[in-house]
């Protein structure tokens, strides 16, 4: 099992619930994990959506995912809280904003981001992008990549679905 996620931008309500038998090609907003329920707040979970583009990118492995969010944290410069394992995403859960907070301190599996929270992380992505760069590591930037398309398209009125 691994993180797959799904960009929308230009989503439209079509007032429905989405119907998996008949709705193949309409964008589906799923059930958001209620802890980050306030990561997607422009659209209706559960109903089917119109929209003008998608993206789909396979992230991994829930343990690479891990480990990439624990990078990205130490790239933000998030202090490190403990030893171990997480020690710079402790710092970014801890935190109550900064750069990829929204991401970092998000569920790995079931949740969605909206437009505003898109736009914030367009920006945090394209504010690093250097230093991910400088950074010379292929895989971890290749993933930083595929996260930075996916918010950039999803700030045009769409969000990312992670499933």
């Amino acid at each position: 099992m691994g993180l797959d996620i799904t960009a929308y931008s230009q989503l439209k309500d079509t007032g429905r619930p989405f119907d998996w038998d008949t709705d193949e090609g309409e964008a589906y907003i799923p059930y958001n994990h209620p802890d980050f329920a306030t990561r997607c707040v422009e659209f209706t979970p559960g109903n089917a959506f119109e929209c003008e583009g998608d993206l789909h990118a396979c992230v991994g492995a829930y343990s690479y995912y891990g480990a990439w969010r624990e990078q990205l944290a130490k790239l933000a410069g998030y202090s490190p809280l403990v030893e171990g394992l997480r020690p710079y995403s402790e710092g970014a859960w801890a935190a109550t904003e900064g750069p990829f907070w929204e991401l970092i301190n998000f569920t790995d599996c079931d949740g969605v981001l909206g437009t505003a929270v898109c736009q914030k992380l367009a920006e945090d992505f394209a504010a690093y992008e250097e230093s991910a760069r400088l950074l010379e590591d292929e895989e971890f930037l290749y993933t930083y990549l595929q996260f930075k398309a996916a918010v950039e398209l999803a700030s045009d009125g769409g969000a990312v679905v992670f499933r």
